[in-house]
Order: C-alpha cells, then sequence, then structure tokens
C-alpha cells in the first residue's frame, strides 16, 4: 500500500488531532477542567501581562471578568482563546512525531 506525501499526511494528522483535541474541550465544558483552562492557564496569564506591561492599571481578575474601577470585560464561551491553543498544539503534535519516527529510524 502507497503511503501519503508528507503534506497529506501532515494535514490529515492535523485534522484528526485538532477534533479529538476540540471534542475533548468540549466534552470538559461547564467542569473543573474547563475552569482550569480557560481561568488558569489563559485569563490569568493575561492578567499578569498587563500588570507588567501597565503596572498603573488596577485590573485584577474575578472568575471569568477582568476588573477595573472603569470597565469589565466579562469573557465569554468562545471568545476565551482556547480554539487557538488548540490549533497550535494540533500543529506540534504531527511534527513532534515526525521528528521522533526519523531519531528512531536514524542509525
Amino acid at each position: 500500500m502507497k503511503s501519503l506525501s508528507p503534506t497529506p499526511a501532515f494535514a490529515l494528522k492535523f485534522i484528526v488531532y485538532f477534533a479529538v483535541l476540540m471534542g475533548i474541550f468540549e466534552i470538559s465544558r461547564g467542569t473543573a477542567i474547563e475552569r482550569f483552562l480557560v481561568e488558569d492557564c489563559i485569563l490569568k496569564p493575561a492578567v499578569a501581562l498587563v500588570h507588567l506591561l501597565a503596572p498603573q492599571e488596577p485590573i485584577q481578575l474575578v472568575g471569568r471578568t477582568i476588573s477595573s474601577p472603569t470597565s469589565h470585560l466579562r469573557v465569554t464561551r468562545g471568545c476565551e482563546g482556547v480554539e487557538i491553543f488548540l490549533l497550535l498544539i494540533s500543529a506540534f503534535l504531527p511534527t513532534l512525531h515526525s521528528l521522533a519516527h526519523k531519531e528512531a529510524n536514524d542509525p
């Protein structure tokens, strides 16, 4: 059986990885896993970055709301950026798999 050339094989792996990761994330909606991913892995680093770049801005994270004395930004479902991270992971996984396969086959 003829194997796929590198580009279609990468595309197929990318699509499968993204579909699986997205499915797992959708299953986790409303759970502690989702809260950890969104609040701890995305929103807390975003607030820390604002504190680093603009320390005079008194912002804080309250649940999924980034608050300041003058405004509140509520991060709703679908706007938290998880999909972008899943796309990045889906792109890296086939590359890592390919590198590991090449290392295993190199004498």
